[in-house]
């Protein structure tokens, strides 16, 4: 006959299981900033080059005023998000929120890909090369 589990072994394990959600959301959390970095450097290379034809309204006029304007403006975006979804990682809600927040930066990078190798992108062996397309 099995013996019941105690109360302190399903806590250490309901602590244990936050424990790796913390940790997985965080992870998630931070490849999207570092996506977002490589994005704003990209952004800025592509602008200093006149390569950019810029389609964020708020970004196009932040673009004359220098680097530093949109450094500022992605890192206030990017840190208030951030926030809010920590705040709230215990809600599926935020997590499928910033599930799809990394897939659009996957996006975003297969669209950098294309513009600065030229190469139709691929991921997992599918050609995402609509994705980018105009």
């Amino acid at each position: 006959m099995a013996s019941p589990r105690s109360a302190d072994s399903v806590a250490s394990t309901t602590a244990s299981r936050g424990e790796r959600q913390d940790r997985r959301f965080a992870w998630l959390l931070i490849g999207v900033w570092v996506v977002n970095c490589f994005d704003l450097e990209l952004t800025l290379l592509a602008a200093q080059q006149r390569m950019l034809s810029e389609l964020n309204p708020v970004v196009g006029r932040l673009l004359p005023f220098g680097p530093k304007a949109l450094t500022c403006y992605k890192f206030a975006l990017l840190g208030f998000g951030s926030l809010v979804l920590w705040r709230y990682r215990w809600h599926r809600m935020a997590t499928v929120a910033l599930w799809i927040v990394a897939i659009a930066c996957v996006g975003l990078s297969l669209a950098w890909y294309q513009l600065y190798f030229g190469a139709e992108p691929t991921w997992g062996g599918i050609n995402t090369a609509w994705i980018v397309s105009p």
